[in-house]
């Protein structure tokens, strides 16, 4: 791919920042700026790129670029000035950026005010609008590839996942299918994956291992628990149910014997009478509480949305007040130009002032036309906007009384339905509070009550209390036997699904050893790829963790040492250019590359592209050229 080629030939400074004026002329040649620190060697850096994008070295748009003075206040009555002349594919394009101060002086005053800035562009002496500056800053090359291009220490500083992004932009990413033929053990991945990508499929499944975890946790307390509640003694469950059948018979048979049959009968046909009515009126009071509940919560609903209605009301009529007295202010202000500008006479000299000589009759009353003629529009052009904004104060009195009486008619409404939420209210209440015996189910009740006072008196012929006290105990018996059946059943399938928990977090473990196999063969061959195009900065895509886990990074290296983590200044500037040359081929563009603290630097790694050194030395008080 042909490779655009930028140079910077000259660049002019003005009163930005620090630097009162300062220029120098590379001609498309390396060059190194020398001066102490504090002489405005960045500052060439940031007005650099103030001049094409806006921000400074630092990616900042809202640094201060006017000069201080001693006390750190702005210098007022300058203009900022920035010009470069560049060469583009061996054609110079001059470019100029100058930021002005705006003084207003208000009527009535005689001292001017700052109230605002202006920024001038011109492109190769033409001035132009913004606009289009910046498509023809664009066109030239984009912003974000400019600063890779331009600043060696600029790819490292940005977060790691846009560095890893910009190397697969440029060296391109591997494919799954690359990744699982280089190694045979992923064979089963992709059947494993389905339609998930790997990153997906590893939360999922740590997300499974999350619960599966936690149930595995739960178990054994669980079983402890239930294993600490089984009954001491465990009989037989069939023996005792045979025992409590003949222990019933015999009760039987002690009360069949004094006539208690008939009774009990009895009793059993009244109870399932009774249980009958008792439904059906618990039925029916259930009916008539859900009735009156959903009127009670429909008129409720009906009364929020109506308050809520009158809130918003409310809202527009405070809304609509605050607009008619603005624009009554308003009003007051177009009557009190009116009657000013009304007030107003012509005023002028009759005596020329530059030849001192009386002005000719004609010219005076041609200014004095001129004064009546704006005099009569201004009190034109004050009088219909005075009229429009009296017609629009009338239309919103109109709407505000509308909207009084809407407001009115919703708090008549408010009123009724609280009055009718209450009543609804009230009458769910006492539906609720209503008593479910009804007159036969008294009568039932009284007529059990009597059977039971009747079987009390036959009772007391026999005594079969020891009987009935066997067997409560052996039912008593069977309920704990029968209950330890059920925990020693629910024990064994607690067991069980721990079992087929472990199994499953075991398959689920190789899945996961599956997808790190996975990224560690990725990483592999994408650093293999990507380290194969720089020369010098080698890139760590990958930290293992102690745990056997993969971590995705992207650190830069050089001979080892990391490029944040004991790497020198040198180093990083050398490794920053090689990045550069690389970045360069990518984007087929070459750009001035700017390296501050060059002095780090003992020998720079050429790569091709213009070079500005800035470099400090203590005993350049003033920046100081030279060129190569």
């Amino acid at each position: 791919m042909e490779q655009k080629e930028i140079k910077l030939l000259g660049l002019t400074i003005k009163n930005f920042k620090g630097i009162k004026e300062f220029s120098f002329t590379p001609d498309g040649k390396n060059a190194t700026i020398f001066g102490d620190n504090g002489t405005g060697k960045t500052t060439v850096f940031d007005a650099f790129l103030w001049l094409l994008f806006g921000k400074d070295s630092n990616g900042r748009a809202d640094f201060a670029i006017k000069p201080l003075d001693r006390e750190g206040k702005e210098v007022h009555g300058l203009d900022v000035e920035v010009e470069i002349t560049l060469l583009v594919d061996g054609q110079p394009v001059d470019l100029k950026k100058t930021f002005k101060e705006k003084w207003t002086k208000k009527r009535g005053s005689a001292k001017a005010t700052l109230t605002g800035h202006t920024t001038d562009y011109a492109i190769n002496g033409i001035p132009v609008k913004k606009k289009e500056w910046d498509t023809n800053i664009n066109s030239l090359i984009d912003e974000e590839v400019f600063k890779l291009l331009t600043n060696p220490l600029y790819f490292n500083s940005l977060h790691w996942q846009k560095r890893r992004e910009i190397l697969l932009q440029v060296c391109g990413d591997v494919s799954t299918k690359d990744i699982i033929t280089s190694n045979p053990s992923l064979s089963e991945l992709p059947e494993i994956l389905g339609n998930r990508s790997v990153e997906d499929h590893r939360k999922l499944v740590k997300s499974k291992q999350q619960k599966i975890n936690k149930r595995l946790q739960e178990i054994p307390a669980r079983i402890d628990e239930l294993m600490r509640s089984l009954p001491k003694v465990q009989d037989n469950p069939e023996a005792i149910r045979a025992c409590i059948a003949a222990l019933e018979e015999k009760l039987a048979d002690m009360k069949a014997g004094h006539g208690s049959q008939k009774l009990r009968e009895e009793k059993i046909r009244l109870k399932q009478r009774l249980e009958e009515l008792e439904d059906a009126e618990r039925q029916k009071k259930r009916k008539a509480e859900q009735e009156a509940y959903t009127r009670y919560s429909e008129l409720n609903r009906k009364l929020m949305e109506e308050i809520q209605n009158r809130e918003g009301v409310q809202q527009q009529i405070r809304n609509l007040e605050s607009e008619i007295a603005n624009k009554e202010r308003r009003l007051e202000l177009y009557r009190q130009d009116y009657k000013r500008i009304a007030a107003e006479e012509f005023t002028a000299e009759s005596i020329c002032p530059t030849c001192g000589q009386p002005l000719p009759t004609e010219k005076i009353e041609e200014a004095v036309k001129n004064f009546k003629e704006r005099q009569a529009k201004e009190l034109t052009e004050i009088n219909n906007l005075g009229k429009g904004l009296k017609a629009e104060v009338e239309r919103d009195k109109d709407n505000l009384n509308a909207l009084y009486q809407n407001f009115a008619n919703l708090e008549t409404e408010i009123d009724t339905l609280k009055i009718k939420v209450e009543d609804a209210e009230r009458h769910y209440k006492e539906i609720m509070e209503t008593p479910t015996e009804t007159p036969e189910i008294k009568e039932i009740l009284t007529q059990i009550n009597e059977i039971d006072r009747q079987l009390a008196q036959l009772n007391q012929k026999t005594d079969i209390s020891e009987l009935e006290q066997q067997i409560e105990a052996e039912r008593q018996k069977l309920a704990q036997t029968e209950f330890a059946e059920q925990t020693k059943k629910r024990i064994e399938e607690l067991k069980a699904e721990e079992k087929k928990l472990a199994q499953e977090y075991e398959e689920l473990e190789r899945e996961i050893h599956l997808v790190e196999q996975f990224i560690v063969t990725k990483v592999n061959l994408l650093e293999d790829k990507i380290n194969s195009r720089f020369k010098l900065a080698r890139f760590k895509l990958f930290d293992r963790q102690i745990n056997g886990g993969i971590n995705e990074v992207c650190e830069t290296l050089y001979n080892g040492v990391p490029y944040n983590h004991g790497l020198n200044r040198g180093a990083q500037i050398n490794v920053g250019l090689d990045i550069i040359q690389t970045l360069s081929e990518h984007y087929g563009v070459k750009a001035p590359v700017f390296i501050d603290n060059a002095e780090a630097v003992t020998k720079l790694n050429f790569i091709g592209c213009q070079m500005i050194k800035l470099v400090v030395d203590e005993s350049k008080k003033e920046l100081e050229v030279q060129y190569e």
